[in-house]
């Protein structure tokens, strides 16, 4: 499964060499949900600080929700 991630990250990256916005748009809705080699991938030639924006956990506040993000782990909390 391993070779997969990585044809599809060499892929976006190949697609952000012709059109950086595009990578970027696909990349900030699925980030979080791809598997963290296929995202090391896609960001390779990205520079440092961009890199670094994805790669590293987040949290937004969405409302009542608070959700964690790390790539590869989508943990939500919900208060009600």
């Amino acid at each position: 499964m391993d070779k997969i991630y990585k044809a599809v990250g060499w892929m976006l990256r190949k697609v952000g060499k012709k059109n950086l916005d595009v990578e970027i748009t696909f990349l900030d809705k699925y980030a979080v949900q791809i598997a963290r080699t296929m995202l090391r991938y896609a960001i390779e030639n990205f520079p440092y600080d961009l890199r670094r924006e994805y790669l590293r956990p987040s949290i937004i506040v969405e409302g009542e929700m608070r959700v964690l993000m790390n790539n590869s782990v989508l943990l939500i909390e919900c208060y009600l």
